[in-house]
């Protein structure tokens, strides 16, 4: 008596998962737009003199600017682009995982 493998199928069993998972990244985001802006709000930090002026209510005498030097320069600029590098990475790893999910896989055949 030969006997057949139970089947099982490679596509979710929801047929809404995809929103769901749309619905997380969204949620992601702006979970952590909202912990940067409370961590900012929490720790605020002054910019310009006339932020100064009005939280001392006292004479500025004068400021110091920044400079930055061009090795700076080059490693914001190496900071930026790791950065902007790490969010399309994760935007690929959503869409390939989504892409995983629609098409069905790998196929063992």
């Amino acid at each position: 008596m030969i006997r057949r493998p139970p089947r099982s199928t490679l596509s979710s069993s929801s047929a809404a998962s995809d929103v769901y998972k749309r619905q997380v990244l969204v949620g992601g985001i702006f979970a952590g737009l909202g912990v940067a802006l409370v961590l900012s709000q929490l720790r605020p930090v002054v910019i310009t003199v006339d932020q100064l002026r009005s939280h001392f209510d006292m004479p500025v005498l004068g400021n110091v600017s920044r400079t930055i030097s061009e090795q700076e320069h080059r490693q914001r600029s190496v900071e930026l682009l790791g950065f902007a590098g790490g969010t399309l990475l994760l935007m690929l790893i959503f869409v390939a995982f989504l892409a995983f999910d629609i098409f069905g896989g790998l196929s063992a055949t």
